[in-house]
């Protein structure tokens, strides 16, 4: 995982835009962490992070895990915007 994430670093630039932040956190994931062993609470969240990825928010621009949660940008502009605030 480290050679592609360094790999990645080579081409990255930063780019200033409008962005909508969507911050999504479990809920109850920590007292559901507590009760289940660790590769299933891995599953859970893998599984969690698929559904998100694949069929809500499969037009944002940035993904990040936060743990029990996901960042992810949607770019908008003037003519946009309540469109992707929409979706």
């Amino acid at each position: 995982m480290h050679r592609i994430f360094r790999k990645a670093l080579d081409s990255a630039t930063g780019v200033s835009r409008f962005v909508i932040a969507v911050i999504v956190d479990i809920r109850g994931f920590s007292a559901f962490s507590q009760t289940r062993e660790s590769p299933d609470t891995a599953m859970f969240i893998k599984r969690v992070y698929m559904k998100l990825v694949d069929s809500y928010f499969n037009f944002a621009s940035f993904y990040k895990s936060t743990g029990d949660g996901l960042l992810l940008t949607i770019p908008f502009n003037e003519s946009n915007l309540k469109e992707m605030a929409q979706r």
